[in-house]
C-alpha cells in the first residue's frame, strides 16, 4: 500500500538546500502526497515515455505570442471579475491538477488535484524572498499572469516590482495586482526572444531581476535577453527554470526529463555559458542547483543566482 506523506518546510529547506530559507505562506493544506512501489514506479515510466513520444507537443523558441496572448487573456479576465484575488486565481492553464509529480528522485502521487501546485508556490516564494529581500526595486521578465509578483508583493509590499512579458493582456493583470496588494507593480511589454522593449529605460542601482518557467522558452536564443540584463547592471539574477544541463545521464528517471526537455524545446546552453562567463570573471555565479521537484514530466525549479561584475 502506498506511503502517505505531507510535504513540510523541512522538506522545502532541504530540497532547495537551503536550510535557512524563511516560511512561506501556505494557501491550502493540501500538501499531502503517497510514495509508490517500485512496480508502480515501474508502470508511470512507461506510460511517461510514450506520451514523450507520441504526443503532439507544443515547442519553444517561436517569436509568436499568440498562444500567451490567448492564454493570459483568460486569465486578465478571470480576475477582473473576482473580489478578492490569490495564487489560483493567477494560476497558468497548463496547471491542470495533474496527480502524479517529480520529488526526490521519483514519481510521487498527490493526494488532491492542487498539491503541486501549492509545492511550486513554496519553492517560489521562499527562494525568490530569500535572494531578492534586499532589493527595494524588482523585475521579472516573462512574468506571465502575475504569480510571482503576486506572492512578492504579499510578502515585500513596501517594494516596487515591475513586470515585463511580450503579451498585452499582462498589463491589465499587473493593475489588479496592485489593486489587490496596494503595492506599486508596472508592466512593460518586452520581448526576450528578440531583446527588444526596454527602449534605453534606465534602472537604479541595486535593482534584482527573476525569471520563473521564462527563459525555459527561449531554447538556444536566450543571448539577446542575457545581454540586456548585463546593460541592466543588475544587483543580482535569480533564475527558477529547468536546467537540462543538471539532470543526470546515469539513470532512466533523469533520462525521460532530459527526453522532454528537448522534445519540447526548452533553454539550452545557458548554464555552460554562465559558468563559462564566471570563469572569465564577466559575472559572479552565487548558486546553481537543481530542485528535484516538478511535474509529470520534468523540474521546471532549479536554481541559478548570478550578478554581472
Amino acid at each position: 500500500m502506498a506511503n502517505p506523506r505531507r510535504f513540510t518546510v523541512g522538506d522545502l529547506k532541504e530540497l532547495a538546500g537551503m536550510p535557512d530559507l524563511e516560511s512561506p505562506k501556505q494557501w491550502r493544506d493540501s500538501l499531502t502526497y503517497l510514495v509508490l512501489d517500485p512496480d508502480e514506479q515501474s508502470v508511470i515510466e512507461s506510460s511517461v515515455r510514450e506520451e514523450i513520444m507520441t504526443r503532439a507537443w507544443r515547442v519553444s523558441g517561436d517569436n509568436d505570442s499568440a498562444v500567451w496572448e490567448r492564454g493570459w487573456g483568460e486569465v486578465a479576465l478571470r480576475v477582473e471579475t473576482l473580489d478578492k484575488i490569490d495564487p489560483f486565481a493567477l494560476s497558468p492553464n497548463y496547471f491542470r491538477g495533474e496527480k502524479i509529480f517529480r520529488l526526490n528522485g521519483r514519481y510521487v502521487r498527490a493526494v488532491s488535484d492542487d498539491a503541486e501546485f501549492l509545492i511550486g508556490l513554496m519553492i517560489r516564494e521562499a527562494i525568490l524572498a530569500h535572494w531578492l529581500a534586499p532589493y527595494s526595486e524588482v523585475i521579472e521578465f516573462g512574468c506571465g499572469t502575475g504569480l510571482n509578483l503576486f506572492l512578492l508583493a504579499n510578502r515585500f509590499p513596501e517594494k516596487r516590482y515591475l513586470g515585463c512579458d511580450w503579451a498585452k493582456p499582462v498589463g491589465s493583470i499587473l493593475d489588479r495586482i496592485a489593486r489587490a496588494t496596494a503595492t506599486r507593480v508596472e508592466f512593460c511589454q518586452y520581448n526576450m526572444l528578440t531583446g527588444s522593449g526596454l527602449n534605453g529605460k534606465e534602472f537604479k542601482p541595486g535593482t534584482a531581476i527573476c525569471t520563473v518557467h521564462a527563459m525555459e522558452q527561449l531554447h538556444t536564443m536566450w543571448e539577446p535577453f542575457i545581454k540586456d540584463v548585463m546593460r541592466c547592471r543588475p544587483a543580482v539574477c535569480v533564475h527558477l527554470e529547468p536546467f537540462v544541463e543538471l539532470y543526470s545521464a546515469e539513470n532512466r528517471f533523469d533520462e525521460l526529463a532530459s527526453m522532454f526537455h528537448q522534445k519540447r524545446k526548452y533553454l539550452v546552453g545557458f548554464i555552460p555559458a554562465l559558468r563559462e562567463m564566471h570563469e572569465r570573471g564577466e559575472v559572479e555565479l552565487l548558486e546553481c542547483r537543481r530542485v528535484s521537484f516538478g511535474g509529470k514530466f520534468h523540474e521546471a525549479y532549479s536554481i541559478a543566482v548570478w550578478k554581472p561584475l
